[in-house]
């Protein structure tokens, strides 16, 4: 149940980042980001879990040219007890923005030992992108220990498997069907 509100209270304040944007405020990605590496760092993280984060202090971190609209709005997060939040506020930002921009992420997993050549990787681009209808695919290689041949995709709920234990896991059904 906590989990479930602080999923919740996360894709307010995403959307509110969203809206922002729409309205001409940039740089959530690079804040978001470099504040979710900033908090894993020992000094850099009691400044931040301590709730006194001012505007000047947070500016201090991040590179110029920042909005200082998103700037506030993280000092805001931290006030009042949200930097636990900050990780999950980025990621459904992330996807509030990729609906937006007709941006689909499709995850490839592949074997440690498989290369990933620039040529494979427009091949399956290509044969994803109309999967997706019509959308921009954004590919992520991603290395699994666990696959020894092939790949898996995902992209949100969608999963195509075409490893060499999925291969030989859909024989096995075939063959259990049949006998």
């Amino acid at each position: 149940m906590a989990h479930d509100l602080e999923l919740s209270v996360a894709a307010h304040y995403a959307q509110v980042a969203a809206d922002l944007t729409e309205k001409g405020c940039d740089g959530w990605d690079t804040v978001f980001d470099l504040v979710c590496q900033l908090m894993k760092h020992e000094r850099a993280g009691r400044l931040f879990s301590s709730g006194r984060l001012s505007f000047e202090d947070l500016s201090g971190f991040l590179p110029k040219g920042v909005s200082p609209r998103c700037v506030r709005f993280v000092c805001i997060m931290f006030q009042n007890g949200r930097a636990s939040l900050l990780p999950t506020v980025s990621e459904q930002y992330k996807k509030i923005m990729d609906v937006k921009r007709g941006v689909c992420r499709l995850d490839i997993y592949l074997a440690a030992s498989q290369t990933m050549t620039k040529k494979l990787q427009d091949e399956i681009k290509k044969a994803t992108e109309p999967l997706h209808g019509g959308k921009i695919v954004e590919l992520s290689f991603l290395e699994d220990p666990k696959i020894l041949g092939g790949f898996i995709a995902v992209s949100g709920y969608r999963k195509i498997d075409a490893s060499l234990a999925g291969k030989l896991e859909q024989i096995k059904k075939r063959l259990r069907r049949t006998s």
